[in-house]
């Protein structure tokens, strides 16, 4: 499965293995948020006004978890 957002798909792998909480925002119009507790902030990743890839994106994250 392949993602849509070229910088979420070189970091999903981080994401998957090392079981991070993820959601959808709406960061500059639409995002996924991921929380990285080392730093304990947020990470954005940005689809602006594309919802559609967003749910996709997200779906796919939510199928690799």
């Amino acid at each position: 499965m392949k993602v849509s957002n070229t910088v979420l798909s070189k970091n999903i792998k981080n994401i998957i293995n090392n079981n991070l909480k993820f959601e959808k925002g709406t960061v500059s119009g639409y995002s996924i948020e991921v929380y990285e507790p080392e730093t304990e902030s947020f990470c954005s990743y940005i689809y602006y006004d594309d919802e559609e890839n967003r749910d996709k994106d997200f779906e796919i994250l939510c199928k690799l978890k």
